[in-house]
């Protein structure tokens, strides 16, 4: 599957990881590590790839859920007057989990093809979604199961209470999220039956439920890109 909005919606994220990579990277290489370099794509590509495991886990859960995304910088603005959380996340490690197992598999990659301490690496070009993909790597393979396991866990929080809150950075916030503020009656929703929504069959709102209807309008209320899960929109 392949979309526009998933596009524009990974830009940053790429970025962000990308940061903490070359971070990684350069404790590394204070501690005589040489790590291969890494394709530019590639962020972008397993975060890709992990999002689209998390989307089909919920799907597969056969519940329904909904997921709500905004940029980090604006979650002090969406969660004071937009959002209202029934239960948080301390701060810490653990709420980072998903964008650390990420950034702990793009390591992995660049520490496994690289050459051993004081050497040069060895290996020809830059690692990418070939190696990545092909890899039977015990560490990486641990990572994956790790992030499955992130999958369920939102899974299940979205099972027990409401609309779950993330950062497009994979931060989770908290979830049985509520959208505040005075909203639009929202008589029905329009489901995206492609990837990019273009094409849609309506539904009524009390079919869908509080938890897709309300998002729906507050996005176009909302002062800074947010993203709801699944994507409908409000007619």
């Amino acid at each position: 599957m392949t979309s526009r909005w998933m596009g524009s919606f990974f830009a940053p994220v790429r970025d962000g990881l990308a940061e903490l990579h070359e971070e990684s990277r350069r404790q590394a290489a204070a501690r005589g590590e040489t790590w291969a370099p890494l394709d530019p794509e590639l962020p972008r590509q397993i975060a890709r790839r992990m999002y689209r495991r998390l989307f089909s886990t919920l799907s597969e859960a056969r519940h329904g859920a909904t997921i709500v995304t905004f940029p980090p910088e604006r979650a002090e603005v969406v969660l004071g007057g937009y959002i209202s959380l029934k239960h948080t996340f301390a701060d810490g490690g653990h709420r980072r989990r998903f964008r650390d197992l990420i950034v702990d598999t793009m390591n992995r990659l660049a520490r496994s093809h690289g050459g051993e301490a004081g050497e040069e690496t060895s290996y020809p070009r830059a690692v990418g979604w070939e190696e990545y993909s092909r890899s039977e790597d015990r560490e990486l393979a641990a990572i994956d199961e790790a992030l499955l396991e992130f999958a369920h866990l939102v899974a299940g929080l979205a099972a027990v209470d409401g609309a779950v809150v993330m950062t497009d950075r994979g931060e989770l916030l908290g979830f049985g999220s509520e959208i505040s503020g005075e909203l639009a009656p929202v008589p029905s929703v329009e489901k995206a039956l492609d990837p990019e929504g273009e094409a849609t069959v309506p539904e009524g709102a009390e079919a869908v439920g509080t938890a897709t209807a309300r998002p729906t309008a507050w996005r176009r209320r909302c002062p800074t890109p947010c993203w709801p899960w699944p994507p409908r929109t409000a007619t």
